[in-house]
């Protein structure tokens, strides 16, 4: 009835407060783990927050695609507006989507 919350400071550093996906530091866009090695991961029941971040960067989840993973029950609070809002509540990377609402 009452989820813990996961908040972002304003120097916080990363891609996203919950990252399924590591990517290895100064190589762009290389994974630790292939996208077929990600399997039963779930996270459920959190407010992931993110307004203390600049509004240039920063997303509630880095998720990647994977076999039996589900993601349940989260309130991402995010920056509203702005010209250069680049804020997101999940990014998803390697696979096929399958986002149910």
């Amino acid at each position: 009835m009452d989820p813990p919350t996961i908040i972002g400071t304003a120097d916080f550093y990363g891609i996203a407060l919950l990252d399924s996906d590591v990517y290895y530091p100064g190589q762009s866009g290389r994974s630790w783990y292939a996208n077929q090695n990600n399997f039963y991961r779930q996270v459920r029941n959190f407010i992931l927050d993110i307004t203390r971040l600049p509004e240039t960067a920063g997303a509630c989840v880095h998720w990647q695609v994977a076999q039996a993973t589900s993601l349940t029950n989260l309130v991402m609070n995010m920056r509203i507006g702005g010209k250069n809002n680049r804020q997101q509540g999940i990014f998803m990377d390697n696979g096929k989507h399958c986002l149910r609402v």
